[in-house]
């Protein structure tokens, strides 16, 4: 196979590989930052590096003579891309650096000043002649070019050791490809003459680099995403945890009048209930065991219980209870059927809770016979039902659970919780 062609081709891959960087990065651009912005035109001069020299090549496979002005044309290209490119990493490294801590502005300034004379040499050596570039003078130019480039080299290598304690390990590997790669492409390219290596390299690490970076953002999204759905929990429980005591504290107000002995056991039954929830009342607790869940509800029914009396009756169809919910999200459910449900009634009614475990999840039944509700007119209020929405949310938040609420007005209400089984408790 013709040399030219083969080195055409390889840079024709090259460009094809940058150009599915490129539309990657392109379809992020809106959640890009300053070092992103910096990294996406380094794979935009990557691109018109690889393109030039594939154009080039395949100028010389035509048979073309090297002092035809398209050659020209693009090898002047292909070299300010590629001096473009190791000034743009300078930019891209610095910029990624100062992240972590403080960059001193003479690190920018010394890589210009490298990048800058190694071009300037090289384009003195592109000035020549073809048969003077082969001469002592231009081969000269050439050789100091290169050596400054060289230098470059090194320097951004001090960097990245000079900066080695802010950054991981893998960061300092992935960011040091840029300059490994193409100082071994140059050797193999002593090696085996003629044959275009560079290019290739420095695709590579781009490649690399790239990669990295879009995991580092997938990963920051996710820990966004969960400090997020944190934040909504602590909300969504400093909404419920004053509602729920006011209505405890509220009921035992009642009994000290009417009946104090009862007074006193209910204030028994509230110490148990903060002794037995401390942990999740302060939010400390994100999942919890059923049965614990379950102990929470007993304690509140407990109470209203001795407020309503026979008014207040109890079902529990408890089927499964060796699975895991998100703390605070049945005993809402109870509260909101007690208050909506049986509450306005005044011969009282039924509450039922009941549990059941299918192949890919868990369900929680909570119903009641009472009043029901108007759905839609319901989700139009904000002040109506703020613990159906916050414990919609909230199972949706910690993991990804459901609720459904059917309600019927004059018939009552059903809310059913449905909990996605982990990978580990399904069959």
């Amino acid at each position: 196979m013709n040399q030219y062609y083969f080195n055409a081709s390889l840079l024709t891959f090259s460009s094809a590989v940058t150009v599915c960087i490129l539309a990657g990065n392109l379809m992020e651009r809106g959640r890009q930052d300053a070092c992103t912005d910096i990294f996406h035109r380094l794979v935009i001069l990557n691109l018109i590096y690889n393109l030039m020299g594939s154009l080039g090549e395949f100028y010389m496979y035509g048979g073309g003579a090297r002092d035809h002005n398209f050659y020209r044309f693009t090898d002047v290209l292909l070299s300010l891309a590629y001096y473009g490119l190791l000034h743009m990493f300078t930019k891209f490294l610095l910029t990624y650096i100062s992240g972590r801590t403080q960059v001193s502005k003479w690190w920018l300034i010394i890589a210009r000043i490298l990048v800058l004379s190694a071009m300037f040499l090289w384009f003195i050596y592109l000035s020549f002649a073809d048969g003077l570039q082969s001469s002592g003078d231009g081969l000269r130019f050439y050789h100091v070019s290169n050596m400054a480039v060289y230098v470059y080299t090194v320097f951004i290598l001090i960097i990245l050791l000079a900066h080695r304690r802010e950054l991981t390990k893998v960061e300092l590997l992935i960011l040091m490809t840029f300059v490994i790669l193409p100082t071994m492409a140059s050797f193999f390219r002593v090696i085996k003459t003629g044959l275009v290596t560079l290019q290739p390299a420095i695709t590579l690490s781009v490649l690399l680099i790239s990669n990295f970076l879009h995991m580092n953002q997938a990963m920051r999204l996710q820990e966004q995403e969960k400090e997020l759905a944190e934040k909504q929990r602590q909300i969504m429980m400093s909404q419920i945890r004053p509602h729920f005591l006011f209505n405890v504290l509220n009921t035992i107000y009642i009994l000290c009048e009417t009946e104090p002995l009862k007074a006193q056991e209910a204030i028994n039954y509230f110490s148990r209930y903060l002794r037995a929830n401390l942990d999740y009342l302060t939010g400390k607790e994100i999942m919890i065991p059923i049965r614990t869940e379950l102990e929470h509800v007993d304690y509140y029914l407990k109470l209203e219980k001795m407020r309503y009396g026979d008014d207040l009756q109890i079902v529990r169809d408890i089927k499964s209870d060796n699975f895991w919910v998100p703390s605070l999200t049945v005993q809402p459910i109870v509260e909101n059927a007690v208050k909506h449900g049986i509450h306005s009634r005044p011969e009282g009614g039924t509450i039922t809770i009941s549990t059941r475990e299918q192949e890919n999840y868990y369900e929680i039944r909570v119903s009641d016979d009472g009043n029901g509700f108007d759905p839609v007119a319901s989700a139009n209020d904000g002040k109506q039902h703020i613990g159906l929405r916050n414990v919609r949310e909230r199972l949706n938040a910690v993991c990804g659970g459901r609720l459904l609420v059917d309600s019927t007005l004059g018939e009552g209400t059903v809310v059913r919780m449905y909990l996605p089984k982990r990978e580990s408790e399904r069959n």
